[in-house]
């Protein structure tokens, strides 16, 4: 006699029955019954496969043809939003409308430039760390092309189902959140000048969860099963990881956080499987924990570009008034206006070159070239002030010795400057 749960348990993977089987006690014995039966046909049906004189009774091309077809068929029910499988679908529905909304503005398919990735909600330390940490969260739900979304979208496609399954939507969409967010901070942390985008960082993390759950035994089935998932999932992780270390535009930071993260809340669930309600306050706890750890990351990731800007902003503008003696017609003919000029090159430009000194001095920790071009801002702003003084002491003794003092001052500044640009150009 079927029950209501029938029809359901025959739209399910194989592998999913084995999971209602193995672990009864957490569903209705109607359910149980149900996938207990299911299982129980499907394997009748692969011993019906031999005729009774030994004979296969179809071709193994056939055999395969059916197996590929069960498997796609697996696949597409996995894309169907049910009871028991919900949060995955609908997360990658979500992820594949951003990617047609940003398509059908404009953005590349493929390869999506930089600034769009920024325009759209992509994760760079100097935006994120300045008072717009929802990028940590936006970033996950981006995708660098086509190719960089479907391989994501896959891979969490493979796992999703199984996580959902054992705990439950509401608390399988706070873990995968949490290691997107997780994996968002990370990646913050590592690299100062980097778009950080895709689901990558969130699907790692759970993966890190299903890995510390089938090692702890948290999770109940077969050990045969339990052996292929182990190998499949360090298999995927080893191989990512490895291939991020070998080629360039591969936020690898963001997979060890978010692979990290997942690991560290499989710990936690280690204690609290067998009560309910301590799983549902855990779930909770970490998606707090995590969002404070994002408002709170100002206080404890360095935005060294950001501040670096902003020094080279204010010094630029700095620069500019004190260099008025080059941009003005100033003219004096008698010793008390000469000592106003005198007095404004102190006031007006050596103030203003030692405030760029200070300002310098407020840069530290910065990457190699940052600090190289700080080191030529520095001899820099010392030559103008030695310039000043010169252009002073010409003014109040006016011969040859002074004026080539000047000139010398000038010219190794032109050099400093052409450094400077030289510097600048192999960066950019």
């Amino acid at each position: 006699m079927e029950n209501i749960f029938t029809r359901k348990m025959a739209d399910k993977t194989t592998a999913e029955l084995e999971i209602i089987v193995d672990n009864k006690d957490d569903y209705e014995i109607d359910a149980y019954l149900a996938a207990f039966k299911e299982l129980k046909l499907r394997q009748g049906r692969d011993e019906q496969n031999i005729t009774p004189t030994g004979v296969p009774s179809v071709t193994k091309e056939e055999e395969e043809l059916e197996s590929k077809k069960e498997s796609f068929e697996d696949t597409m029910t996995l894309l169907i939003p049910n009871k028991r499988n919900f949060i995955t679908p609908v997360i990658m529905f979500a992820n594949f409308l951003i990617f047609i909304i940003m398509i059908a503005s404009g953005v590349h398919i493929m390869e999506p430039s930089v600034d769009s990735l920024i325009k759209w909600g992509g994760n760079l330390r100097g935006l994120t760390i300045d008072g717009q940490q929802w990028r940590f969260l936006s970033s996950t739900f981006l995708h660098a092309g086509l190719i960089h979304l479907l391989f994501n979208m896959y891979a969490l496609l493979n796992i999703g189902h199984l996580l959902e399954a054992h705990f439950g939507k509401r608390n399988y969409l706070l873990l995968y959140l949490a290691s997107g967010v997780a994996a968002s901070i990370a990646s913050t942390m590592a690299y100062d000048n980097i778009v950080s985008v895709g689901a990558s960082g969130a699907i790692f993390g759970m993966y890190g969860l299903l890995l510390s759950l089938l090692l702890s035994k948290t999770i109940t089935i077969q050990n045969e099963v339990r052996s292929q998932l182990t190998y499949s999932i360090l298999f995927f992780v080893g191989y990512n990881l490895f291939y991020g270390l070998t080629q360039e535009g591969i936020d690898n930071a963001a997979h060890i956080g978010g692979l990290v993260s997942g690991m560290i809340f499989g710990l936690f669930y280690f204690l609290t499987k067998n009560n309910t309600m301590q799983t549902k306050l855990l779930s909770f706890a970490i998606a707090i924990l995590i969002s404070t750890f994002a408002i709170a990351s100002p206080h404890f990731i360095s935005n060294r570009l950001a501040n670096y800007n902003q020094v080279i902003e204010q010094f630029s503008a700095n620069e500019q008034k004190a260099l008025w003696m080059f941009q003005e017609e100033i003219s004096y003919h008698n010793e008390q206006e000469a000592q106003i000029y005198c007095d404004r090159i102190t006031n007006e430009s050596i103030a203003l070159w030692e405030e760029n000194l200070n300002l310098l001095a407020t840069l530290t920790d910065l990457p190699v070239v940052l600090e190289e071009q700080v080191s030529i801002l520095n001899e820099y702003c010392h030559l103008r002030i030695e310039f000043c003084e010169a252009q002073q002491i010409l003014i109040k003794h006016d011969n040859l010795a002074n004026v080539h003092r000047v000139e010398l001052l000038g010219g190794q500044i032109e050099q400093l400057l052409n450094r400077l640009e030289g510097l600048n150009h192999d960066n950019s």
